[in-house]
C-alpha cells in the first residue's frame, strides 16, 4: 500500500485550516494541532459556564443590587460600605481634656497631637536577686527581669573584644557578642540613683530600695 493512501485530509474545526492525517482505526481527528486542541476546549468549558448573579438588598438603605461570582453574599451596596467611607471618631485627650477626631483605623487615641510629646515615660524600676552571689540588685528599663550581675556573668571563652573608654581612656577587655561597650564599668553612670518623682510607683520603687539597703533610696 503507497503512502498516499495511508494518509487524509480533514479541515479544523477551531482555526478551519486543512491539515493532513495518519488513516488508522478510530475516530478521525477534528483538530490540527495542540494549541487548537486547548483553545477549543477552553471556549467549550466558557461557553458551558453561566455567571453566577445574585440579588440582596443593602441593609442600610434597602436598595436591591446583584452580585456577580461565588463567594459569600454582600450586606451593603457601594455608597453605603463603611470600607469605602472615613470613620470619623471622637476622642478625649487625658492631658489637657480637649476632645478630637480620628478618621484612621485602629484603637481609638488617648492624647491629641500637642500632649503627646508633653507626656514624660515613666522610669521603670524593678528588684532582681542574682542566682550567683544572692545579693540584691536593682534594674532600669523594660525586658526581661535579669538573673546576674554584671561582675557575676560567666566569661565566654573565644570572644574577647577590647575597647576604650570615652572618659578615663582606658583600654578594657569584652567577653562575649553584642555591641561593643563605650565606657567600662567604674564609669558607666549609676542608673539606680535619680531624682525621685512625686507618683506612686516611684516612691513603692525607692521605698524598696531603701528597705534593700540600696544607695539612692529615700
Amino acid at each position: 500500500m503507497s503512502n498516499e493512501m495511508t494518509r487524509g485530509e480533514a479541515e479544523c474545526v477551531q482555526c478551519g485550516t486543512t491539515f493532513t492525517f495518519r488513516l488508522k482505526r478510530g475516530r478521525r481527528p477534528r483538530l490540527c494541532s495542540h494549541d487548537c486542541k486547548k483553545a477549543h476546549r477552553n471556549d467549550k468549558i466558557r461557553a458551558n459556564r453561566e455567571p453566577s448573579v445574585r440579588v440582596y438588598n443593602c441593609i442600610t438603605c434597602g436598595v436591591e443590587c446583584s452580585q456577580t461570582g461565588l463567594g459569600p453574599g454582600r450586606k451593603y451596596c457601594v455608597d453605603c460600605n463603611p470600607r469605602n467611607v472615613n470613620r470619623v471618631r471622637t476622642f478625649t485627650c487625658d492631658v489637657c481634656g480637649k476632645e478630637g477626631q480620628q478618621t484612621t483605623r485602629g484603637t481609638a487615641r488617648k492624647r491629641c497631637i500637642t500632649c503627646k510629646p508633653e507626656v514624660e515615660r515613666e522610669a521603670v524600676v524593678r528588684t532582681f536577686t542574682c542566682e550567683v552571689c544572692n545579693e540584691p540588685g536593682v534594674q532600669t528599663g523594660k525586658g526581661p527581669t535579669r538573673k546576674r550581675h554584671e561582675h557575676c556573668k560567666p566569661k565566654l571563652v573565644g570572644k574577647v573584644r577590647t575597647y576604650t573608654c570615652v572618659d578615663c581612656g582606658k583600654v578594657n577587655q569584652q567577653f562575649g557578642r553584642g555591641r561593643l561597650r563605650v565606657r567600662c564599668i567604674e564609669c558607666k553612670p549609676d542608673l539606680s540613683v535619680f531624682k525621685p518623682r512625686n507618683d506612686e510607683h516611684t516612691r513603692k520603687a525607692m521605698e524598696i530600695m531603701s528597705a534593700l539597703g540600696i544607695e539612692g533610696g529615700l
